[in-house]
């Protein structure tokens, strides 16, 4: 779909697109926004698995403190063993050249508000975004 362009479009152009794509109710992608439907993703996995075989975590969890999300990791396995000790430095770390906007911050607000709380009462908890 975009290969075929000089150059990417930009963020809000992606999201217009699929917003268009969803409002048509096409299967076209992109898929950015879609791929942010946790709920609907993880209901799939409860058709064939129960919850407590499920170990939800929040990626904000895992690097703000790995030793702690990864230790629950070994526990839900039952895993014995050493606990996790990482020793983290941040690699690869940049300022990013076009922030969000608020108008895009708004669209994304809105687009994710009744998802998140359908989230939230499955998981009977809000993760750490």
């Amino acid at each position: 779909m975009f290969n075929k362009r000089d150059d990417f479009p930009s963020f809000r152009e992606v999201v217009d697109l699929e917003l268009d794509f969803i409002s048509r109710g096409s299967d076209e992608g992109p898929f950015i926004l879609r791929k942010g439907l946790y709920a609907d993703q993880i209901k799939m996995y409860y058709r064939y698995f129960d919850a407590d075989q499920i170990l939800i975590l929040a990626f904000r969890d895992l690097v703000t403190k790995p030793n702690e999300t990864c230790n629950r990791v070994l526990e839900f396995l039952n895993v014995d063993g050493p606990a996790c000790t990482f020793n983290i430095e941040p690699k690869n770390q940049r300022e990013y050249p076009n922030k969000i906007t608020s108008d895009d911050k708004k669209i994304l607000d809105e687009f994710y508000r009744e998802p998140n709380r359908e989230l939230k009462e499955l998981l009977g908890r809000e993760l750490n975004w």
